[in-house]
């Protein structure tokens, strides 16, 4: 087998596996997850295993860096709104005050942000407070991050998805 036909061999999973994986980040966030991330690269690196073990040439293992090099990029990479959301999500601790939180809403969403600041909602009840990530935008209008306090403090946190 030549050398461009072995590379496109391995390219070409490689490449369907990124094309999952940004489908996957662009509809629930996934890359936020580690997990999803080590399968993904586990998973490449069998796709290019088999590739070398069908030529047997070193070249099958080419694309396995600008995989990688991409693959540590998705995490960094904001391309929508539920990623910023659910590291929002994430960054609240039991104990935490309104304020604390507002502070890392505002990290998340910065008025410079491409995104909308998603919407604080105070009729979660007296001691409640949620956040709508965008009630504009049919697609994340009921993706919903509720918090239940006590004393002031976060009790309580869920996560809703859309």
């Amino acid at each position: 087998m030549g050398r461009r036909k072995a590379i496109l061999v391995a390219a070409l999973p490689l490449a369907v596996l990124l094309g999952a994986v940004f489908l996957l980040d662009l509809l629930v966030a996934a890359s936020t997850s580690r997990l999803f991330l080590v399968v993904v690269a586990a998973l490449g690196v069998l796709a290019a295993r088999a590739a070398w073990a069908w030529s047997r040439r070193g070249e099958c293992l080419l694309p396995l860096m600008p995989f990688a090099v991409l693959l540590i990029l998705f995490p960094r990479i904001d391309i929508s709104p539920l990623k910023p959301f659910a590291r929002f999500y994430a960054a609240i601790e039991p104990g935490m005050t309104e304020a604390e939180v507002r502070r890392i809403l505002d990290d998340q969403f910065p008025p410079t942000s491409r995104y909308p600041r998603p919407v604080v909602n105070r009729r979660a009840g007296a001691n409640g407070l949620g956040f709508i990530l965008d009630p504009k935008d049919g697609r994340y209008d009921a993706e919903i991050v509720a918090l239940g306090f006590e004393d002031g403090r976060v009790l309580t946190k869920r996560y809703y998805p859309d």
